[in-house]
């Protein structure tokens, strides 16, 4: 009987201390909700700002979150890494493992410069990863490739617009 009051008294305590030790701040996908405006939740790197780092060799990472399809026929940054924040155009079909595939390519201290078409994606896709993930210095591209001007999104003329390099892959109909 004293055993098992014991043992009773023990797990109560285990669960007390468990229940009062202190969670990361970072929260599962149920506990947080992204918000309608990111000006001021979300760090934006405009050409100047790039090409600074450029110019001083700053390292940072272009973290491209279009799609395959929209990364091999519209060019992309040198450099560029793809990881897709959606698997399909139009908002279709998110990519479940967005997440877990940046953590495990980058530290959460790798200064990523966030880019899509016209910077929704690379928006969410940036404030997703400090909020889930714990990074610290993610930068989205105002504008992505092409420009774009919505309310609560970071606008701007695109990185095309303003002159910063792009490559265009070779495709097997390239010799017709």
């Amino acid at each position: 009987m004293k055993n098992r009051i014991l043992s009773a008294v023990i797990a109560a305590g285990l669960l007390l201390l468990v229940g009062c030790t202190r969670l990361p701040d970072l929260q599962s996908d149920e506990q947080v909700t992204m918000p309608e405006n990111f000006i001021g939740v979300v760090s934006y790197a405009d050409v100047e700002t790039v090409r600074s780092w450029q110019r001083n060799d700053e390292p940072f990472v272009v973290l491209d979150v279009r799609t395959e399809e929209e990364y091999r026929n519209e060019g992309y940054a040198p450099d560029a890494v793809l990881h897709s924040y959606y698997l399909a155009s139009r908002r279709r079909n998110k990519n479940l493992d967005f997440l877990e595939q940046v953590a495990a390519a980058f530290g959460p201290e790798t200064r990523l410069l966030v880019l899509c078409s016209h910077g929704m994606r690379a928006t969410q896709a940036a404030w997703e990863l400090g909020a889930k993930k714990g990074f610290t210095n993610v930068h989205v591209f105002p504008g992505g490739y092409e420009g774009h001007y919505m309310d609560g999104y970071g606008s701007g003329d695109g990185w095309k617009a303003a002159g910063l390099p792009l490559v265009f892959s070779a495709t097997d109909d390239a010799d017709d």
